[in-house]
């Protein structure tokens, strides 16, 4: 697969239960992609009144998997969970969507999330190397586990990420565990090398049920 030219296909699985289906939903209505700045992401942020503290986008250069992975990494709007440890954690209950999932961590987090079993690598320490704070940062390292949460401006409606942040933040207030959130911007940005305001191209097609392909345009690199 080539990095540099003509388009590549990317086959995305969605897995779609009860109220989770608003994820397929926002990906047939997804933008193309804009090469955003720090700027331009903090103004976003400040028109939909949201706290610039532990906001963060990646780090990345002119690495074109990366930045791939990056862009599925917001359109499946990805949330990862790390203990006190920077393991990452799996949930260990029925309910598939992540944000019922999400509602349970914050009251009986040791009931229902474990340390991955499986060959995931991932740890904290190794996803908060690439990410690089784009305002503000929590003053207290007190935490007892870690919700990395990834966003961006060109998938769902304008305040999307305000009702996000809402939502997210609500249930921190009732949690009775210390938690810190990051809130990791996806969005394609100048600083690593490409083009200010110019769009890569994702075209979405539905294969089944649980399933959709995307068709994801050439990286515009300066």
């Amino acid at each position: 697969m080539s990095r540099i030219s003509g388009l590549i296909y990317l086959f995305l699985i969605l897995f779609i239960q009860s109220s989770c289906s608003f994820i397929i939903k926002k990906a047939i209505g997804l933008k193309n992609p804009r090469v955003e700045t720090r700027q331009s992401i903090i103004e976003h942020l400040n028109k939909n009144d949201i706290e610039l503290t532990n906001n963060y986008i990646f780090n990345l250069k002119k690495d074109s998997a990366k930045i791939y992975q990056t862009i599925l990494n917001g359109l499946k709007k990805e949330i990862l969970i790390f203990n006190k440890e920077g393991k990452k954690c799996c949930y260990l209950g029925n309910e598939k969507c992540k944000g019922k999932q999400l509602s349970k961590t914050v009251m009986e987090f040791d009931t229902y999330y474990k340390p991955c079993i499986n060959s995931d690598s991932m740890t904290f320490s190794r996803i908060n190397s690439e990410l690089s704070l784009l305002s503000i940062e929590e003053t207290s390292n007190e935490t007892d586990f870690y919700i990395v949460m990834f966003w961006n401006k060109y998938l769902g409606k304008r305040n999307s990420i305000r009702q996000d942040y809402v939502w997210i933040n609500d249930l921190k207030n009732k949690a009775n565990v210390k938690l810190k959130i990051l809130y990791v911007n996806t969005d394609l940005q100048e600083e690593w090398g490409l083009i200010s305001g110019r769009r890569i191209k994702i075209k979405f097609h539905l294969r089944s049920k649980n399933s959709a392909s995307l068709k994801i345009g050439k990286i515009p690199f300066k």
